[in-house]
C-alpha cells in the first residue's frame, strides 16, 4: 500500500475514535467511573490522531510509532477506530518519502514515458538513490538537452 492509503485509514480511524468518545459520554450515567476514563482516553487519542492530518508525508512516516501507540490504546476505547488506526500504521511504507517517490518516478521512466515534472536535478537525485540506472538518467538528460 501507499502513503495515501495510510492517510485514508488514519482518517477513518479518527472518525471512529470520535464516535467512541461520544458513545462513552452517552454511557457515563450508567458506569460513571469507567466511561469517564474511556472518554478521556478517546478524546486525547482523537486530538493526537487529528494532528496526523496536518503532517507532511515525511512527518507522517516519522511519527509511525505514535500512530501505533494510539492505535493500540484506542483498541480499548473504540475497537473499530483502533483497528483502522492499526491498518493505517501497517500501510505506511518503510523508509522515507524520497524513496517512495523515487520508486514511482523510476517506474514511469522504466515505461519509457518520462514524467513531465522530472527535471535533470530530480533525475540525478533518483540516480544517486539507486532508483535510476545510468542509462535511464542519460535518457532523461538527453531529452532535456535536445529540447
Amino acid at each position: 500500500m501507499d502513503l495515501s492509503s495510510a492517510r485514508n485509514f488514519q482518517k477513518i480511524g479518527y472518525i471512529f475514535v470520535i464516535i467512541g468518545a461520544v458513545a462513552d459520554i452517552i454511557f457515563i450515567p450508567e458506569t460513571f467511573g469507567f466511561s469517564i476514563i474511556l472518554c478521556i482516553i478517546s478524546i486525547i487519542a482523537a486530538v493526537k490522531l487529528s494532528a496526523f492530518g496536518k503532517y507532511s508525508d515525511q512527518e507522517f512516516i516519522e511519527n509511525k510509532g505514535t500512530l501505533l501507540f494510539w492505535g493500540i490504546l484506542t483498541l480499548i476505547t473504540s475497537l473499530i477506530g483502533g483497528i483502522f488506526t492499526l491498518i493505517a500504521y501497517s500501510s505506511i511504507p518503510n523508509g522515507d518519502v524520497a524513496a517512495t517517490t523515487s520508486t514511482s518516478s523510476a517506474t514511469t521512466v522504466n515505461n519509457n514515458e518520462p514524467d513531465s515534472d522530472l527535471t535533470i536535478e530530480k533525475a540525478f537525485e533518483l540516480k544517486k538513490a539507486g532508483a535510476l540506472t545510468d542509462e535511464e538518467f542519460q535518457q532523461i538528460k538527453n531529452k532535456y538537452l535536445n529540447n
